[in-house]
């Protein structure tokens, strides 16, 4: 039984004993978590703390929110928030965990065969949290110049547990200080890789998933069928998705567009990225 601290020293404790202390915790079964008021206080404290890094705060916070009665039945959800903070204090706490690179190979210049001459991993985090994925979707965003827009979608993408985020060669780097703000931590909570349609291939474990652009002219989100699982592509805030992976999603159906009415006649793209990924996973729900 693990040895439990009172509110006022958990809350005193410093990064690397905060993370030794709740490892255990965390690695319980899924199932017995909704059952402990300690754990839940303790979650409620760490997200109230603004002397915490927003990563953990976060990660605290959507570990509460899964504990609460009306999640207490959802235990893959539960697990798999567990993982995400305890990988978030391992960062915190400054423990290093292995990350899986193709480029770790024993020879310089060799690649793994998983990835193409362009994929490379911006962030790659451990291989639990990665085969866990709540919506089997990878969002693939191969040209977005915007950091804050990136932040955000990055952010979204974690929001809703998508099994990864592919990230194009033009597309600001995650170490830029305005993607990092707008993702709020989310960028150590999802896997993220430099590349193309083979890394988003890779992260979901299928060797030809479904790509599906989002895009105008397409079908109205609303009767659009999405896969089960597969690749949402996300375009460039003006020129909008490459014409070659367009064109493909054309010819497949699988273009979907979300319907607004206002007189404003267009969304920021990270919001039309949030309200797909929300129908997409409303749909995989009712299926």
């Amino acid at each position: 039984m693990e040895r439990k601290l009172s509110l006022r020293r958990v809350a005193a404790l410093d990064a690397g004993p905060l993370a030794r202390y709740l490892a255990p915790f965390l690695a319980r079964n899924a199932s017995a978590l909704p059952n402990d008021p300690y754990l839940k206080t303790i979650l409620s404290s760490l997200s109230d703390d603004s002397g915490r890094p927003p990563m953990v705060r976060l990660a605290a916070g959507d570990l509460r929110n899964a504990l609460a009665p009306a999640f207490a039945g959802f235990d893959a959800v539960v697990a798999r928030r567990a993982v995400i903070l305890r990988e978030a204090l391992n960062r915190y706490a400054g423990i290093v965990e292995q990350e899986v690179s193709p480029l770790d190979n024993g020879a310089q210049g060799k690649r793994d065969t998983a990835f193409q001459a362009a994929d490379r991993p911006e962030r790659f985090p451990d291989s639990g949290l990665r085969h866990r994925p709540a919506l089997s979707v990878v969002v693939w965003i191969p040209h977005v110049r915007s950091p804050f827009n990136v932040g955000n979608i990055i952010r979204t993408a974690a929001g809703f547990g998508v099994a990864g985020v592919v990230l194009g060669e033009a597309v600001p780097e995650i170490s830029h200080p305005r993607v990092r703000r707008a993702a709020m931590g989310a960028t150590e909570m999802v896997p993220i890789l430099r590349g193309g349609r083979s890394a988003a291939a890779h992260l979901l474990g299928e060797a030809r998933p479904e790509v599906v652009a989002l895009e105008t002219g397409g079908t109205a989100i609303a009767g659009f069928a999405f896969p089960a699982s597969g690749i949402m592509v996300v375009g460039h805030e003006e020129l909008g998705t490459p014409e070659d992976i367009l064109e493909e999603c054309r010819r497949a159906g699988k273009v979907v567009t979300v319907s607004h009415d206002g007189p404003k006649s267009s969304l920021n793209v990270s919001v039309a990225a949030g309200i797909c990924l929300s129908w997409w996973q409303a749909r995989g729900t009712m299926d």
